[in-house]
């Protein structure tokens, strides 16, 4: 999820205060939550965005895993 510049600049300065850290995640949260809104408010079908979401998923794990491969291997003399 996406973090704004001013949460980061808040959480850089109050390090040592959990409640920063906790207003973060949270922030996260509710930003992802709202982008699901939009989405649906948009016309688009809850199963539809579901299927969507976990098509982008997949497709990461699996460019993650080859990249992970291709990182690790060597060439071989």
């Amino acid at each position: 999820m996406p973090r704004t510049p001013l949460a980061r600049v808040a959480c850089a300065l109050q390090w040592f205060n959990p409640l920063a850290h906790l207003a973060m995640r949270r922030l996260q949260t509710e930003s992802g939550g709202a982008c699901d809104d939009v989405v649906l408010e948009a016309g688009m079908t809850a199963p539809d965005y579901a299927d969507h979401l976990l098509e982008i998923v997949r497709a990461s794990v699996t460019t993650a895993a080859q990249s992970a491969a291709l990182a690790m291997g060597r060439h071989s003399n």
